[in-house]
């Protein structure tokens, strides 16, 4: 059985198939090197500390240079990069 993991879309789809085979258990995600990541949900992810003057300017800072570089996309998400533990 496999957990399929799409990071190409938002929100991310997660799907159990070959979902009989119990002789092999994997987590499979499809991507590329990036995925778009909505910024509310960074927002979340930061709890109390993006309620901090300074962390939004660094924050906005942060969306503003992505979106110069043309990684925020029509629906105002931005381009992460993938990295592998």
């Amino acid at each position: 059985m496999k957990i399929q993991v799409d990071l190409s879309v938002i929100p991310p789809e997660v799907v159990l198939v070959d979902e009989k085979n119990f002789k092999e258990f994997a987590v499979n995600v499809r991507s590329a090197e990036h995925t778009w990541v909505d910024p509310n949900s960074i927002k979340k992810l930061a709890g109390d500390l993006a309620q901090e003057s300074e962390w939004q300017r660094n924050f906005e800072d942060m969306l503003e240079y992505a979106s110069n570089k043309d990684w925020v996309n029509s629906e105002g998400a931005v381009r992460a990069h993938i990295t592998r533990a």
